[in-house]
């Protein structure tokens, strides 16, 4: 079992992640408001410019007005607390023992620190975690399901069980190493037509 500085961390990052989850939930909320009125708007791409561009944003009902402007205000403020959690889960960092590890992966091509930190967190946070290749691939939800019959086995997608968070981040990695290293890219082609 880990020690309680680690359980700190991965509760920490729950909060992260449902801060990430309520930020979606009310854009897609936003996007909702845009859709109801056919506004413009909705096509165009998160961003900051979008944002002021809400903010000047007026609807002729009152109610849907003062919700839509209650959305935005909840949505600033759920940015900025991404933001200092993100500062918080920065300093894990300057951890004595999860620290080293951090930097190591932080210098992966592609692997931001936040991306670090987690997966030092939850995958090296214990000596000998993983005994073997395939404990790692359940606990990280990439082992094949399979159903057998009698006279054949079928193997179908991977179950979604595992770190959401970390299968997604390997997940992004392999995407980037495969359509950059061409043997990878035969190698993948012939394992995808497989399965």
């Amino acid at each position: 079992m880990p020690d309680k500085r680690v359980r700190e961390y991965k509760y920490i990052f729950r909060i992260y992640d449902k801060q990430k989850m309520r930020q979606g939930q009310i854009l897609r909320q936003i996007k909702a408001f845009l859709e109801q009125k056919n506004h413009p708007l909705k096509w165009q791409k998160r961003n900051k410019v979008l944002l002021e561009k809400l903010k000047e944003l007026k609807f002729e009902e009152k109610l849907l007005d003062l919700k839509f402007r209650s959305l935005l205000t909840e949505y600033e403020y759920v940015v900025s607390q991404i933001k200092d959690t993100e500062k918080i889960i920065e300093e894990i960092k300057e951890d004595e023992e999860l620290g080293r590890t951090i930097q190591i992966i932080e210098k992966i091509n592609g692997i931001g620190i936040i991306s670090a930190v987690r997966m030092s967190v939850y995958l090296f946070d214990q000596k000998d975690r993983f005994e073997s290749s395939e404990r790692l691939n359940h606990y990280l939800g990439l082992t094949p399901s399979e159903r057998s019959r009698v006279d054949k086995i079928v193997r179908g997608r991977s179950g979604m069980c595992g770190n959401r968070q970390l299968r997604s981040i390997i997940v992004q990695l392999v995407r980037m190493t495969v359509g950059k290293d061409g043997s990878l890219l035969e190698k993948f082609d012939r394992v995808y037509k497989i399965s």
